[in-house]
């Protein structure tokens, strides 16, 4: 009734971890993608490229190719040289299968879902988008899950 994901961890002693929020997901294929596997699937990609954001989102786009498949669209803003766009893409696409099993059998072959896309969005891109959506609060978090407006925003910076 909340909308909370939450993920136990363990049965004795019961825990449970806080996994996202039902408005918080990705999904395309019923793979409900949660910010927290988006958090670790880019954890990861920049622990293997040594890289740091400013921050980052991801969205869906869906009818890729003109096909019913949809892909993952990544948009990042790096401190410093960032990484090779594909490469990546793929380490993130990596880090995801490893959190998402759906994910991960909608992936195998292409089947479901194409391979993420990076856009790497260029230096001031995450402060003016914030600005543009509105959010100038000091607590004010750049969103994970991006909408179709959103991703639009962001990709005219990157033009």
């Amino acid at each position: 009734r909340l909308g909370d994901l939450v993920r136990f961890t363990s049965k004795d002693p019961l825990r449970m971890e806080f996994a996202g929020r039902l408005t918080g997901c990705l999904s395309t294929t019923q793979e409900l993608t949660t910010h927290v596997e988006i958090q670790r699937a880019m954890e990861h990609a920049l622990t293997k490229f040594g890289a740091t954001t400013v921050d980052y989102g991801c969205g869906a786009d869906v009818g890729v190719n003109g096909t019913s498949r949809s892909r993952y669209a990544l948009f990042a803003e790096f401190e410093g040289q960032a990484p090779e766009p594909s490469a990546f893409a793929r380490a993130f696409d990596e880090g995801l299968c490893q959190e998402n099993r759906v994910y991960r059998e909608h992936r195998r072959d292409d089947v479901g879902i194409f391979a993420p896309e990076l856009t790497v969005l260029p230096g001031g891109s995450v402060k003016r988008f914030m600005s543009e959506i509105g959010n100038t609060s000091v607590q004010s978090k750049f969103p994970r899950i991006l909408d179709d407006e959103r991703k639009r925003i962001l990709r005219s910076y990157a033009r």
